[in-house]
């Protein structure tokens, strides 16, 4: 307190009393706030405490102006949240001098994901099941979590739906949905089920074909059908009327049968058998085109033929399209020819089918392989019969030849061949559950391809194969061979290589229709030929395919895991590293294995090439004798020890040099008078 003094030096009275109070520093900054989860819509934060604070102060670390709270102690929990939101938070204490700095950002918390409302199957298809839920309160592309329960599987969708694959028909299933949120963490799920797919229209057996076998029974075959839970198959027959009762089974199958022959059948001149698929679900496919004709006959004479491509049942487009037969009775050399015939299947007029190339490939067919192209492009879609009828050397046709069933489809058609650039292009539809087969054959030569594919090759469960035979732009030669003019393209949709380490099987058939054992147009011998591949146009060809040579049948065959060109060549070089020479020495007069009928005397020179030249040189390098090889000669020649001037040559050593292509060899050889 204080008082005045006056000038006369008195004093004044006392002022008032006045306290004063010192105010404490601003609160430090605190630590980091650590926050956990309690919910969908809930965090917990707690934060270590600051000395000399009367409360704190809590903010978005996102907004630190937006004040969420003032708790007085270092916890509050957070309420009012979004779910599957991801929130971080600052605090700063609070005493009488104000509001201290505010801590470092929380690391971010997110609350849980709302579970899935009003989960279910919204669409149920054979081998398929769509899910679908609602977000339950979830912003937008929250993730969701489903479990198949069995067989077990989860998959991860950004969505609110998902569709299940590849299931088995007429079975339950059970579904677990979880949404997840952005921390990766689930909450309660929903359930869906028991889901009952459907059960399915299988897909028909294919190639099926019937054969007559002496004492009046058939046989049948047929490749299995292409789809899961096939059980069996129903075989039905028209018991000779031609009208096939579907309602009595002339035989139930196992699924793992593909081949029947009936009991004895009374004489007819055509028996109609049609096959058909049963599924694990209790349903048979109703399929009326595949069909099979073959007589029942108690001895089998003559010649008789069966149409091998297009197979039973298949759909065919285009204006190319191969018809091709095969004699299943006698043999070429007692076969005229071969006439290709068609009907509709309402109709009972057979007709010829008129060829698209009659310059070189004739209906009928008098030489093998027995094919012809034929435009389809006008025929009216539907079903059509096909027939081979053989005719023998005595001019007598096949009486009674069996038929089988296809579809003329542009729309959906399993086979599309047509022409292009002098060049027929087959594409051939695939089903990964079955092995497929096909055939394509040239417009221009006998050439063809044949191709199997085992069941399980494909990336996919179905594809396409495209076969060009002939193509153009294939690589050249490889080197130390000659071309035997076989090539084919074959390209696989989507893979160039096959699944699973498993191999497909080529085939080209070259052309011999005088059967001497040599190319036609070339002077290739058969039994030089080797199948070659290579992956693309650039090369190099490889001689992968492990293939093998039949003479008789006209055909190389190999395997590969990959498609692109194949080729055949005539290896050269190594004939030409295998040849040998004999007698060394020779002995003319001695009268000695190779000294005895006239014109076979002599040193001979086997194991050559058809393109081989041998040029005999005395052992100072005169030339004595010049021989050239012919295909006539298949790989041998002898020389009969006389000069170019039809002299004997004398007594000595003379070096053989033997030249095919690029490659030579030098031989010794000796004459002893």
């Amino acid at each position: 307190k204080a008082r005045a003094v006056s000038g006369d030096g008195l004093f004044s009275a006392f002022s008032p009393v006045v306290s004063t109070v010192t105010l404490p520093l601003l609160p430090v900054r605190p630590a980091a706030p650590a926050g956990a989860v309690l919910g969908v819509s809930s965090i917990t934060w707690s934060w270590a405490a600051v000395g000399g604070v009367s409360g704190y102060r809590l903010y978005y670390a996102t907004a630190p102006a937006s004040l969420i709270a003032s708790p007085s102690t270092g916890t509050y929990i957070h309420t009012g949240l979004t779910p599957n939101t991801t929130y971080s938070v600052v605090v700063a204490g609070v005493n009488p001098t104000g509001t201290g700095p505010v801590s470092p950002a929380a690391v971010p918390v997110a609350t849980l994901a709302s579970p899935p409302s009003g989960a279910a199957a919204a669409a149920v298809y054979t081998t398929s099941v769509t899910l679908t839920w609602g977000l339950n309160g979830n912003p937008a592309g929250t993730t969701a979590k489903v479990m198949r329960v069995t067989p077990a599987a989860t998959f991860t969708v950004a969505a609110n739906s998902y569709t299940d694959t590849g299931l088995l028909s007429c079975t339950s299933y059970y579904y677990r949905v979880w949404n997840v949120n952005l921390a990766n963490v689930i909450t309660q799920y929903a359930a869906v089920g028991p889901v009952l797919t459907a059960s399915p229209s299988p897909l028909p057996p294919g190639n099926f074909s019937a054969e007559s076998l002496a004492g009046n029974k058939i046989s049948l075959a047929w490749l299995p059908s292409p789809f899961e839970g096939i059980t069996g198959y129903n075989l039905y027959y028209d018991s000779g009327t031609g009208t096939i009762d579907y309602g009595t089974p002339l035989a139930t199958l196992a699924a793992d049968r593909t081949s029947y022959t009936t009991g004895v059948l009374v004489s007819s001149a055509a028996y109609k058998f049609g096959l058909r698929a049963v599924h694990r679900c209790g349903v048979e496919e109703a399929n009326v085109t595949v069909l099979a004709t073959a007589p029942s006959l108690f001895s089998l004479t003559g010649v008789r033929a069966a149409i091998k491509i297009p197979q039973t049942g298949k759909k065919v487009s285009g204006n190319s399209v191969t018809v091709m037969a095969e004699l299943v009775t006698g043999t070429e050399t007692e076969t005229r020819d071969i006439l290709l015939q068609y009907k509709a299947s309402a109709s009972g007029t057979w007709l010829n089918i008129p060829a698209k190339d009659p310059a070189n490939h004739p209906n009928p067919d008098a030489d093998s392989p027995y094919f012809i192209h034929w435009d389809v492009t006008a025929l009216a879609p539907g079903s059509y019969d096909l027939r081979a009828v053989a005719t023998d050397l005595d001019n007598a046709p096949d009486a009674s030849p069996g038929a089988i069933t296809i579809i003329v489809d542009p729309v959906e058609a399993d086979i599309t061949e047509n022409s292009s650039g002098g060049k027929v292009i087959k594409v051939q539809n695939l089903n990964n559950l079955v092995e497929s087969i096909l055939q394509a054959a040239d417009s221009g030569s006998s050439q063809v391809t044949e191709l199997q594919i085992p069941a399980g090759a494909l990336d996919y469960s179905t594809g396409t194969v495209t076969v060009i035979n002939d193509p153009s732009g294939a690589p050249g030669s490889p080197e130390g061979t000659e071309d035997a003019g076989i090539v084919a393209e074959i390209t696989l949709s989507n893979q160039t290589t096959l699944a699973g380490g498993l191999l497909a099987e080529v085939t080209l058939v070259f052309p011999d229709a005088d059967n001497d054992g040599i190319v036609d147009g070339t002077l290739v011998r058969c039994s030089q030929l080797r199948m070659y591949s290579a992956h693309s146009a650039a090369g190099p060809w490889v001689f992968d395919t492990g293939s093998v040579v039949d003479c008789s049948e006209k055909k190389v065959t190999g395997h590969t895991s990959h498609f692109s060109f194949f080729a055949l060549f005539a290896t050269l070089s190594g004939d030409l590293n295998s040849a040998k020479v004999y007698p060394v020495p020779w002995r003319p007069g001695s009268g000695d294995k190779f000294d005895s009928a006239a014109g076979t005397d002599g040193i001979i020179f086997t194991n050559l090439t058809d393109r081989t030249e041998i040029r005999i040189y005395t052992i100072t390098g005169q030339l004595v004798r010049e021989l050239k090889l012919a295909p006539a000669d298949l790989g041998r020649k002898v020389w009969d020890g006389k000069n170019s001037a039809g002299l004997k040559a004398a007594s000595g050593v003379y070096l053989a040099h033997i030249k095919s292509g690029q490659y030579v060899k030098t031989m010794k050889i000796a004459v002893e008078r």
